[in-house]
């Protein structure tokens, strides 16, 4: 019957078909146009490109010049008869006998029209059908001779295709197109392939498909894929002791990759070796740490140096997963076997296994993109350890030196080898569950960037990307804000270099966005301003490993208005000489009932907080006004401000601006998580506070327990809205939302509802697309001209200093957490009207003031003089 492997078409049919794909193949017409004009319709002419002409003359002694049908037939494919067959026997054997210097001579006439960067990235296998159906064909129903060899040379030449060689690929189908079957003359020509050598060594393994392997092929085919690897190479398991293990009486077993490793180095063939191992840190007991440690004493001892004298990156990469599968990738083959879990016993393990790489699959054209084992677990591997975090010997050091045998102490021992020795080569990282629950959310939500800024439809309204918000001219212009803006864009910058601190290096996936608000304006707090933060900002970031900036002094505020039942307003409150005695004597007794009965602490009467009996303006109706935090925990061992010597200050890490003048501090990985947690729990406790009060001062009768824009307004201004961002002053909501915005005191306070044509920026989750809105006027400082940090690489030495355009200096104040920002020109920012405010800054948002309270009684530090 036909052989059903000839490449259909000949030399000219290939040809042809590139010159009419031309299109989905070459990047530009010219490089196009150029090889139709190399190519011409004569037959000689078109095998002198493929074969040098002085083949022709010399070895075949011109023999074909005068002989057109001849030379049809060899570039058509037809016929198949002995004499045919023989003459293509034949110049097979003369091109195998002269092959180097026939390449040598070939390749660069394909190199102007094959070479990677003439080709369009989309460039795939099935843009050339009768190359594809050839190199793709079933096996024939009638074998043929040397049908193994021909096997072989098909799959090499799609090794060349899917290894982007594409001049040898040409190269290699148009010998093929010419020689067809008789092409397996020249199987000792072809390059190496892993294919190769194991079709030779293990002819009974269907190399073509998956196949279950016995314990001890799998063992010896492991060493033979190591051996003749190149490029680069994944290893994967849990614990990799029996191949990589130090020990002696292993080095040289049967199970050791060690001797195969060294072998593949020192002759060059691997470039990067890829080494995933469970993270001893999952586990508490010593032994599994101890074997994880033999594997890596194993390459420190055996494979580092010759890595380094050779020039071949080492990856480690330690995975915080309760289970590995074993693993050996090549370019072309995979050697697996699962592990559901790695216990003491070692028993949840299954068969021993070999998966060709997707397109050694028989048959399997690569229109249908099809995914099989090798191409799913190398992607995953490859996907994990794009998000992994790097580990920086130098850097990442234990403040005190780790407990003898603890995971911990593990690590320090490698990342202090890779220092001592500046194997600068050899490169560690670690991967946390957070990562890889965060990268496949992602996944399923790919239209929604966080911190995207979707701009207004608003002509009127100046927001249009990211860099316009530290444009001061787009807020309200000061001398605070033109300070301040390029002040927090350095803190964006660095935050941002210890996101890629945490990344895997190429991997850009994460960032962070800094968006000031309005009202941006000078804290009370010297840690949050030193620490790059001011008054007034979204803070918003993605990582794939949690982090949480510390400096951002982190609590939950939160803004409240609730309307009360006027027959509860105590006739003696409004009092004009005895009102505030009366008054404040309740706020106390409620105080001291709060705490007793439910444990609440009032935090009203420290910083600008406050607890406010206010009437509206134009009804009369009353309404209670709270601002106050969560003070429990604020600034105790457990809270969250970047205290001395709470749960996290020896977890702190930092990274610092090019001259040192600027410095950023964070914590990750578990404490970030408890941090987060710990946010997330307190915003709901200052809401429970509020609520509480509220239904007190209203005779216990129950309020509203939702924002329903008649009754209650309950928005937190301070906290985290998300895992990933944090508001510090600022509100974070929707448009259409009506939020509480406060002045100076004495003054009123607005419900101002968000304007629908605002600007919106993505946090994602529940949040979704929100505006930040101010939560007062701010706190400037008039005159600034600088704020200067000292000693920003000394924690227990820092300082700051707030200079003057007119040239004058205060006195520098300790960065530490008793210490406040003190000015002579600062204070809280005034306008006449409401209105003022919102003018100047109507370039930046849109809305409307819905409601207008006016203080009628005050309890806070600013009326603590009348008590």
């Amino acid at each position: 019957m036909a052989e059903k492997n000839n490449l259909t078409g000949g030399l000219n049919g290939i040809i042809r078909e590139i010159k009419e794909k031309k299109e989905f193949i070459f990047k530009d017409e010219e490089i196009a146009d150029s090889f139709a004009k190399c190519i011409p319709n004569e037959n000689i002419e078109r095998l002198s490109i493929l074969l040098p002409r002085r083949f022709w003359d010399a070895y075949l002694q011109g023999k074909l010049i005068d002989d057109p049908p001849t030379q049809s037939t060899l570039m058509t494919a037809r016929g198949r008869n002995n004499g045919v067959v023989s003459l293509r026997e034949h110049m097979a054997s003369i091109v195998k006998k002269h092959y180097d210097a026939i390449l040598d001579e070939s390749l660069p006439k394909l190199e102007p029209f094959f070479a990677i960067g003439k080709l369009k990235d989309s460039f795939s296998l099935s843009d050339i059908p009768l190359a594809e159906q050839a190199l793709l064909a079933e096996r024939p129903l009638k074998k043929i001779e040397n049908h193994d060899s021909l096997e072989t040379i098909k799959k090499t030449i799609l090794y060349l295709f899917y290894k982007k060689d594409f001049v040898s690929f040409f190269w290699w189908i148009f010998l093929f197109a010419l020689f067809q079957n008789e092409i397996t003359t020249l199987e000792d020509c072809l390059p190496d392939t892993q294919y190769q050598t194991i079709i030779k060594e293990w002819k009974h393994l269907p190399l073509n498909s998956p196949v279950c392997l016995n314990e001890k092929d799998f063992f010896s085919l492991r060493k033979t894929l190591v051996k003749t690897a190149k490029g680069e190479i994944f290893i994967a398991g849990s614990s990799l002791i029996d191949a990589l293990s130090n020990n002696t009486s292993m080095a040289n077993n049967e199970k050791s990759l060690i001797p195969e490793l060294r072998y593949s180095i020192m002759r060059g063939y691997l470039k990067t070796i890829n080494i995933f191992l469970l993270d001893p840190e999952m586990y508490s007991s010593d032994a599994p740490r101890r074997d994880i440690n033999e594997a890596v004493l194993g390459l420190q001892e055996n494979i580092y140096e010759h890595a380094k004298i050779y020039h071949c990156n080492i990856n480690i990469v330690f995975l915080s997963l309760p289970q590995i599968d074993h693993a050996v990738i090549t370019d072309e083959f995979m050697l697996f076997r699962s592990t559901k879990l790695w216990d003491k016993g070692r028993s949840f393990k299954g068969d021993y296994m070999l998966y060709p790489v997707e397109y050694y699959s028989s048959g399997q054209s690569v229109k249908e993109e099809r995914v099989n084992e090798y191409t799913a677990h190398r992607g995953y591997l490859e996907e994990i350890a794009r998000h992994s975090t790097r580990i920086y010997p130098a850097i990442d050091k234990p403040i005190s030196e780790p407990v003898d045998g603890s995971a911990l102490w593990y690590h320090a021992r490698w990342r202090r080898h890779l220092e001592e020795k500046k194997y600068h080569h050899v490169s560690l990282y670690k991967v946390y569950e957070q990562q890889i629950i965060s990268y496949a959310n992602s996944t399923w939500c790919m239209e929604d960037v966080i911190g995207e800024i979707i701009p207004s439809n608003s002509s009127d309204i100046a927001i249009h990307s990211h860099e316009d918000f530290f444009n001061s001219d787009n807020l309200l212009g000061d001398d605070t804000q033109t300070i301040l803006l390029p002040y927090i864009k350095e803190t964006e910058n660095l935050f941002n270099q210890a996101i890629e601190k945490h990344g895997h290096p190429g991997c850009k996936d994460g960032y962070c966005r800094i968006i000031p608000s309005l009202d941006l304006g000078f804290p009370n707090n010297v840690q949050r301003l030193a620490g790059g933060f001011a008054t007034g900002m979204l803070v918003v970031w993605k990582c794939g490993v949690d982090i949480i900036p510390v400096d951002a002094t982190v609590n939950v505020c939160t803004s409240s208005v609730f309307k009360l039942n006027a027959k509860h307003i105590n006739p003696e409150w409004l009092d004009p000489n005895q009102g505030f005695l009366s008054f404040y004597s309740y706020v106390e007794n409620l105080r001291k009932k709060a705490s007793e009965k439910r444990g609440y602490s009032f935090a009203f009467l420290s910083g600008n907080h406050f607890l406010m009996l206010a009437r509206e303006e134009k009804t009369g109706e009353y309404y209670l006004v709270l601002h106050s935090s969560a003070n429990e925990l604020k600034k105790s061992y457990l809270g969250l401000y970047p205290v001395e010597n709470n749960w996290y200050s020896d977890k702190i890490k930092t990274v610092y601006n090019e001259n040192k003048t600027r410095y950023f501090q964070y914590i990750k990985d578990v404490e970030a998580r408890f941090f987060i947690q710990m946010a997330h729990n307190f915003r709901g406790y200052n809401e429970q506070i509020h609520q509480y009060i509220a239904e007190e001062f209203n005779g216990g009768e129950p309020l509203a327990r939702k924002n329903d824009s008649c009754s209650r307004w309950m928005y937190h201004h301070y906290y985290m809205p998300t895992d990933q961002s944090i508001c510090i002053g600022a509100f974070a909501e929707r448009p259409g939302t009506q939020v509480p915005i406060f002045s100076s005191h004495g003054n009123p306070v607005y419900l101002f509802e968000i304007g629908h044509d605002n600007w919106t920026v993505n946090l994602g989750g529940d949040k979704g697309r929100v505006c930040v809105i101010p939560h007062g006027w701010g706190q400037e400082i008039v005159n600034i001209g600088d704020i200067c940090i000292k000693n920003s690489v000394v924690p227990k030495g820092r300082s700051m200093v707030l200079h003057y355009a007119d040239g004058t200096e205060d006195e520098p104040i300790d960065v530490k957490s008793s210490e406040s920002v003190r000015s002579k020109n600062k204070h809280i920012r005034d306008f006449n009207e409401p209105e003022d405010f919102f003018m100047i800054g109507s370039h930046y948002m849109r809305g409307r003031i819905v409601k207008t309270l006016k203080p009628v009684l005050e309890y806070s530090r600013n009326t603590m003089q009348k008590k």
